[in-house]
């Protein structure tokens, strides 16, 4: 039985202010059986996320965006759901306070690039950990 049929279908919100970034994570996890909410916009996310909470499983998020960043977008979402897990994409790590991001709910810290079996790998686990 593969990873998502396992857990069965899950939704995901994904913020990336990079549609091209934003394209290729929507493609892959939707051949992974995923429903994913793409936003490039961390405000307009946070709205979405606020206005219903439980329709998502799962928060990836940009670090570097404009506005609100992902640090910030994650404790936003997480104050409302401290049970979402969260995953922080960022192009480099050292950018990335991990207390604070543990703070804010992140439950894994991704470097780019990053390949579609880590994004795959990280996903599976952040949803099998909740």
């Amino acid at each position: 039985m593969d990873e998502v049929a396992r857990l069965g279908p899950k939704a995901i919100l994904l913020v990336d202010d990079d549609p091209i970034v934003a394209r290729a994570f929507r493609r892959q996890l939707e051949k992974l059986g995923y429903a994913v909410r793409t936003e490039g916009d961390p405000e307009q996310a946070a709205q979405v996320f606020g206005a219903d909470p439980s329709a998502f499983d799962l928060l990836i998020t940009d670090l570097g965006m404009p506005g609100l960043g992902g640090t910030e977008l994650a404790r936003v979402v997480h104050a409302l759901r401290p049970d979402l897990p969260i995953l922080l994409v960022t192009g480099s790590k050292d950018d990335v306070d991990p207390t604070e991001a543990r703070d804010a709910g992140v439950v894994a810290v991704l470097q780019k690039p990053l390949t579609m079996d880590e994004l795959d790998a990280a996903v599976a686990a952040a949803l099998g950990a909740r």
